[in-house]
């Protein structure tokens, strides 16, 4: 995703204003100190709006908006090497439209699943996290990833950030939703699996 309003905050990071106030709003909640997604430690809720960050992006998008759809090769120029990915968000974007006789016909009709098993140290959450393109598999030299993990995905007009919920078996209640960074969200996966064992 592209920064929509980016912002440095004080930990000298960019961020889309949007998600860096959903995880400060998110510390608050959960009476926490307000921390940097990236690096942890405690920062302040000042944001200062990044000039080049959006420049880069007005640019980007002006590229962008002035190749002409038809030529693969001047999406590719621009998009380096992504057309594909292009071309399936204007398949996607032409679904969206008829999603509620999608819904309406295809009832009995249930998402695509996946199950990873295997070996430990057998790459299984590198796999997911390429497909989720998020960092939220734990990692360690021992087993880190000990309870099951059940990632949805799902289609927003607007970015959204990312949420964290825990299921209780035994009682069926759910905690959160948690904000959590895509980058490092690895960490508040990790701290509610050793909260929970």
């Amino acid at each position: 995703e592209l920064f929509q309003d980016p912002v440095r905050a004080e930990d000298g990071r960019t961020y889309s204003r949007v998600m860096i106030e959903a995880w400060f709003k998110s510390q608050l909640d959960q009476g926490l100190a307000i921390t940097s997604p990236w690096t942890r430690e405690v920062i302040g809720q000042t944001l200062v709006p990044d000039e080049e960050a959006a420049t880069n992006v007005e640019e980007y998008n002006q590229a962008v908006l002035n190749v002409n759809p038809a030529n693969a090769e001047d999406l590719r120029s621009v998009l380096g090497g992504t057309a594909s990915i292009h071309d399936l968000r204007e398949v996607f974007a032409a679904l969206d439209q008829v999603r509620p006789i999608l819904v309406d016909s295809l009832k009995e009709w249930k998402p695509p699943q996946l199950v990873m098993i295997g070996q430990e140290k057998s790459g299984k959450s590198s796999v997911l996290e390429r497909l989720a393109m998020m960092s939220i598999f734990p990692r360690d030299d021992e087993t880190c990833t000990r309870l099951p993990i059940h990632v949805r995905l799902r289609f927003s007009e607007v970015c959204r950030p990312a949420t964290l919920e825990v299921l209780n078996l035994t009682t069926k209640e759910t905690e959160g939703p948690f904000v959590i960074p895509t980058a490092t969200g690895a960490i508040d996966v990790r701290n509610k699996m050793t909260e929970i064992l």
